[in-house]
This record gives C-alpha cells, sequence and structure tokens, in this order.
C-alpha cells in the first residue's frame, strides 16, 4: 500500500476501520518513486513480529471470545498507528474520529524521532494492558520480544532519538489504553464473558440456557459498547426472518438448510466447520484474529 492517507474528508468510515485493523500495511508505506527507507523496512519487521505473538497471546488467555478479540486488534493497532504519526507526513490521527481520544504530542525535535523504538515500545506497552491475565510464560514474552527488537536498534540511532521515541511510543498506548477505559460495556471484556446477574427474556424464540448447555449467556450487553469510527446509524441492519416453528416458513425452511447439512455429516463438511469456527480456547485464533493472521501473511509477501 502505498501514499496512503487517513483523510477525514476523503475516507469512509468502513475504510478507516480496515485501516486500523491493517496497520502494519503503512509502516511499509514510501512513495513509489523512492526506495523504501530503511527505519521503514525495520518497523514492518517489528509489526509482524508483534502480530505473529499477539495471535498467540489471544489464543492463549482465557477469555478472549471473537466480540472481545476483535474489540481489542482495534486498540492495539491503533496504538501502533498513531506511535508511527510523526515519521508520516500528511498521515491523521484517530483523534478526529474517536471522541475523547488525545493524540500525545511529540515534544522533541523532528531529527529525534526513531520510529521501529516507538512502535516496538506502544506494542509492548499496549499488550502488557490488554493481556494482564494471560499466563505468565506468555507475559515473559511481551518482554522477550521488547528486548529482542531493541538491540537491533544499537548503531542505526541516536540514544537521545531511541529513547525519545520508546517514551512517545509508551505515551500514545497508555493515551489508547485510557480511551478504551471509558468505553464501559466493553474494556476489560475479557474479564466479564458473563453476567451472572442476567436472565434472558422469556419468549418464544429467544434463548435459554439448556440442559447440555447450561452456561449463562456469553457477553450480553456487548451490543451497548462503543462504537470504532463507525456509527451503527451508518449501517442499518435487517431484521432476522421471524422466529416460526411452523414447517413451510422463512424461519423453519432456513435452520432445516442447516441440519441437514449435517444429515449425515461428510467429512469434508466437518472439516470446513472445524476450519471456521475459530471458537477453541486455547487452540484456535478467534474469527478476528484469523483476519490479523491473513493481513500478516499479506504483508509478508509483499
Amino acid at each position: 500500500m502505498r501514499n496512503v492517507r487517513l483523510n477525514p474528508s476523503g475516507y469512509s468510515s468502513r475504510a478507516l476501520f480496515w485501516a486500523l485493523v491493517c496497520a502494519g500495511v503503512f509502516y511499509g508505506c514510501g512513495y513509489e518513486s523512492m526506495e523504501e527507507p530503511a527505519e521503514y523496512r525495520a518497523a514492518t519487521a517489528i509489526t509482524l513480529a508483534w502480530n505473529n505473538l499477539l495471535l498467540d497471546l489471544e489464543r492463549q488467555t482465557p477469555g478472549y471470545r471473537a466480540p472481545v478479540s476483535g474489540r481489542m486488534f482495534a486498540y492495539v493497532e491503533m496504538s501502533a498507528y498513531e506511535s508511527a504519526l510523526p515519521d508520516l507526513d500528511g498521515y491523521t490521527s484517530m483523534e478526529y474520529f474517536c471522541p475523547g481520544y488525545v493524540r500525545p504530542v511529540f515534544r522533541y525535535p523532528d531529527n529525534q524521532f526513531y520510529l521501529p523504538a516507538s512502535i516496538n515500545a506502544a506494542y509492548a506497552e499496549i499488550l502488557r494492558n490488554f493481556f494482564a491475565s494471560a499466563p505468565v510464560q506468555w507475559l515473559k514474552q511481551i518482554d522477550r520480544l521488547e528486548a529482542e527488537n531493541a538491540l537491533e536498534f544499537s548503531g542505526k540511532a541516536g540514544n537521545q532519538a531511541i529513547e525519545y521515541s520508546r517514551q512517545y511510543g509508551i505515551s500514545v498506548a497508555r493515551s489508547v489504553w485510557k480511551w478504551s477505559e471509558t468505553d464501559i460495556n466493553g474494556h476489560e471484556g475479557n474479564l466479564k464473558n458473563f453476567d451472572l446477574k442476567y436472565s434472558p427474556p422469556l419468549c418464544s424464540g429467544c434463548w435459554q440456557p439448556t440442559d447440555s448447555h447450561s452456561l449463562n449467556a456469553v457477553l450480553p450487553h456487548w451490543g451497548a459498547i462503543r462504537t470504532f469510527v463507525v456509527t451503527p446509524d451508518e449501517f442499518p441492519v435487517k431484521p432476522p426472518v421471524p422466529f416460526e416453528e411452523e414447517p413451510g416458513s422463512a424461519f423453519y425452511t432456513e435452520a432445516m438448510e442447516v441440519y441437514s447439512v449435517s444429515r449425515p455429516l461428510s467429512r469434508e463438511n466437518h472439516w470446513i466447520a472445524e476450519l471456521w469456527s475459530d471458537d477453541l480456547p486455547g487452540l484456535t485464533v478467534s474469527s478476528a484474529g484469523r483476519w490479523i493472521s491473513i493481513t500478516s501473511q499479506a504483508l509478508s509477501k509483499a
């Protein structure tokens, strides 16, 4: 992706959101007529390394169900993008689209900014916040990767520039985390998958726990979280097909179509279902994680 700018007047909300998810692509940005700077190549490599670790953290940390993970990825990649802005002329901060978020100002001379150091610090800081409940061995991986990346900076920039940039990356991550805290329903959603006080409505077609699946409802208040760039009124959603048990009704027909696929369940359909389920904690990443993985693979090949 070349010469891309986030322009508040020229981008739709959807494009902005995907720009965040694909934040790593920006770090490889340069102009078509210029050779890509070594700093950008280093920043791209760092981005890939952090996103690979991020997928492991998401897979190994309890509570990261698909909706929670989707929100987390957006905030993490926002931190990385914002930490790169002092080196990206003409790019726009997300503070213009995210009311309440305040972007820190880089208060040092422009020639004292080293992009890889800022991104490295931002990823490390924001991941420590989002994955504070991760198993200890995985928290240590954050420290390890941060230190390994820092060793690569030696001799490639002045110590002062590296330290200024590191401090800036940390301040950006802390600002993003502070903004996340103002989203009461969404913040630290991995720690509150279930509301034990929630009682599902009693009605025909409404969800209820069963003897075989007696857990409480997962994330029953997730619809109230703060949206990320996109507002609900921008994308009206059609209501689902009305619940009906009468054979021949639209709902009954759709349900039978799904049910019939499993009668019998072919080996191929079983494999397809397992591939796309993305919901086995400790084994698979979430559906949101799959898109991060695909983006990383595309960036590696590019």
